[in-house]
């Protein structure tokens, strides 16, 4: 059996706000907390989902970053593993109806950042 790492990224779309603006040069910027702090809720309520699921014990999460989930699956379901993970990082609670999101996923035989992967590059 062949396992590989399946990553899962996720964050609020770029149109939500421009949290990275610098306008508070000089200052703490708020917006940016807010940003983070809601994306670490939303990846908080994730990781529930996917450890509390009996039916997803087939992909075992095995860290998580700021922004990332990482779990590891059979090669064979990692198709599988992938869509899930996409759904998972993609719901949104109650309280944060209408929120835009983007989620990169990717499936690798070693971590590397889901973004970097997809895109041929390095984080």
């Amino acid at each position: 059996m062949s396992t590989c790492s399946i990553g899962a990224a996720s964050r609020p779309a770029r149109s939500v706000a421009s949290y990275r603006s610098g306008a508070l040069t000089g200052a703490r910027n708020y917006g940016t907390d807010a940003v983070q702090a809601t994306a670490a809720d939303l990846l908080r309520a994730a990781v529930t989902r996917i450890e509390t699921n009996p039916a997803l014990a087939f992909m075992p999460i095995r860290m998580t970053t700021h922004d990332e989930i990482v779990c590891e699956v059979d090669e064979a379901r990692a198709g599988e593993a992938k869509e899930i993970l996409r759904r998972e990082m993609l719901t949104l609670p109650d309280w944060a109806a209408g929120l835009p999101l983007a989620s990169d996923e990717c499936a690798c035989g070693w971590y590397t950042k889901a973004k970097a992967a997809l895109h041929g590059g390095t984080p």
